[in-house]
């Protein structure tokens, strides 16, 4: 699936992004395996304008961190979170 289509489908309200319960909403049903502690911290790493949530830009960044990635930083959301063992 594309992505933008992916954001659309799981942006609920439609206001262009997601918010805890749209990503938990998500989680659910793509059956990913999730802590809301870690959705939490994902979502913190995630957000670079600091409102709360998610954007189409910053999902973007988020699925797309390079592997490469220190631990802290910016990109390195997804595997931070893995290895926080919450």
């Amino acid at each position: 699936m594309d992505i933008a289509k992916m954001f659309k489908l799981f942006d609920a309200n439609g206001d262009g992004t997601f918010d805890q319960t749209e990503f938990e909403a998500a989680f659910t049903v793509l059956e990913i395996d999730f802590k809301v502690s870690q959705l939490r911290r994902l979502i913190e790493l995630s957000d670079k304008n600091s409102d709360g949530k998610i954007d189409f830009n910053e999902f973007h960044d988020m699925l797309y961190a390079p592997d490469h990635a220190e631990p802290d930083d910016d990109f390195a959301v997804i595997s931070e979170v893995d290895s926080d063992g919450e």
